[in-house]
């Protein structure tokens, strides 16, 4: 994983409020919550792969609805305060694998958001 500690993305859902998505990063695993009026979940992301010319990180989703969900997150502008993310859930690792690292400006699957150290 090219970061470990807790990374916090916050936004708003017109109509709904403020959400919060945090990833905390371990060696082999995240877990992951989002809080907030429109939805709140927790669980676990297990590591499959990382690739780090493509900064690719492959994961398994464990608990809840999330048990056995494949998550594609893409990692750019790493520095100790901050990282930026890309993260896609995926039907199948084959999905994640070949799934091409999104344009700088991509809208899909939230866009590319940046995360910041708690």
């Amino acid at each position: 994983m090219p970061v470990v500690g807790k990374y916090k993305w916050e936004f708003e859902i017109p109509g709904s409020g403020k959400q919060t998505s945090v990833h905390e990063f371990f060696p082999g695993h995240i877990e992951y919550s989002m809080t907030g009026p429109a939805h709140t979940t927790t669980y676990t992301q297990n590591l499959v792969s990382f690739d780090p010319g493509e900064q690719r990180c492959i994961t398994l989703g464990s608990g809840g609805d999330k048990e056995g969900v494949y998550f594609l997150m893409f990692f750019r502008d790493i520095s100790d305060g901050q990282v930026t993310i890309y993260k896609r859930k995926c039907t199948t690792r084959e999905e994640a694998e070949s799934f091409s690292v999104p344009a700088a400006d991509a809208a899909e699957d939230h866009g590319w958001n940046v995360y910041t150290r708690v």
